[in-house]
Formats: structure tokens, C-alpha cells, sequence
């Protein structure tokens, strides 16, 4: 199995409207509006980071010897994905 072509097939698509939804809970004001180039953006980035996250836990269950992602490789990664992001 080669981690490349393995990593290179991973996709992620996000809900624009669960992107609206979170960021609206963090503001105060109720009022607030967020435009939707704003919410695109959200989106591509949180898009970026469960990839880089699925391709990371991928990597390491590959160094790993196994071909099934389990919980703990995902584990194992996010504190320096947190830390990269």
C-alpha cells in the first residue's frame, strides 16, 4: 500500500450551514450577520483541516503496519495538528 496514493484520495465536504449555525453561537449579539464569503471561508479552512487530519492519522496508521485508521492514530496526531493550525 502506498501512503501517497492512499492520502491523495481523501475528500471532505462540509456543511455551509452547520459552519453558519457554529459561528453564530459565538457571538454575543444575536444580530450579528456573517456574510456568506465569510462562511465560504470558514469552510474552506475547517475543509483544509479534517484532511490534513484524516491524511495524518492515515500516515500514521500506515507506519503503524495497519491499513484501518482507528481512533488512536487520530489521537496521536491532533495535538501538533492543533499546533500547526
Amino acid at each position: 500500500m502506498n501512503a501517497k496514493d492512499t492520502v491523495s484520495n481523501i475528500t471532505a465536504s462540509v456543511r455551509l450551514e452547520a459552519i453558519k449555525h457554529i459561528l453564530k453561537q459565538q457571538f454575543k449579539d444575536p444580530k450579528t450577520r456573517i456574510g456568506d464569503d465569510t462562511v465560504r471561508l470558514v469552510g474552506e479552512v475547517v475543509q483544509v483541516l479534517i484532511i490534513e487530519a484524516a491524511a495524518r492519522s492515515c500516515n500514521q496508521a500506515l507506519l503503524a503496519g495497519l491499513s484501518v485508521v482507528e481512533m488512536e492514530h487520530v489521537e496521536r496526531v491532533l495535538p501538533k495538528l492543533l499546533l500547526d493550525f
